[in-house]
């Protein structure tokens, strides 16, 4: 018989695994996305004069691409609790600089949509900042991880990442 603690290892191992496996099914269909809609990228996109909305697209496609190649490759890595650390924090910058990049776009279609009135600038730019501050928040508040190697696997444990299956309460657990 299997004692609970070890049964609630065991679980958390099959959850890494399966979170592993579905980050690199995210990644195929992500790459497949871009793959296919490169050739119309190049037709359209490529042949317009540069503009600061046309960097912004392609710091946008480039850089979710390179951002999810990362956080995939990181989760195959064997790591340390400083490499644990620095790879959460750094999934919450990656996450908050693709948010900016995006409301920036949008903050700029809502200002020639609305007709560039004061008015709409002001609130577009309040919305985004408290959005910022609540992202930056959260990603500072839990930034914190542990590297934990239990047989030959190895992952990144986060403070309320995962979710004990043991309990009947669903309390956060940590190893």
């Amino acid at each position: 018989m299997v004692s609970t603690v070890t049964q609630a290892a065991i679980d958390t191992l099959q959850i890494v695994e399966l979170s592993r496996y579905s980050f690199c099914a995210a990644i195929t269909f992500y790459l497949l996305h871009f793959l296919s809609t490169i050739f119309s990228e190049v037709e359209v996109i490529w042949k317009l004069p540069w503009s600061p909305m046309k960097i912004l697209y392609f710091i946008n496609r480039y850089y979710g691409l390179v951002s999810v190649v990362t956080i995939v490759t990181f989760q195959f890595l064997q790591t340390s609790n400083i490499m644990c650390d620095a790879f959460t924090l750094f999934t919450g910058c990656a996450l908050w600089l693709s948010i900016l990049i995006v409301q920036i776009i949008l903050a700029v279609r809502m200002y020639v949509i609305l007709g560039s009135k004061r008015w709409h600038i002001i609130a577009i730019t309040v919305l985004f900042i408290a959005e910022s501050g609540s992202t930056i928040a959260v990603t500072l508040h839990y930034a914190s991880a542990t590297s934990v190697t239990f047989e030959d696997v190895t992952y990144c444990h986060g403070e309320a990442q995962w979710v004990c299956p043991a309990s009947s309460s669903m309390q956060s657990w940590r190893l």
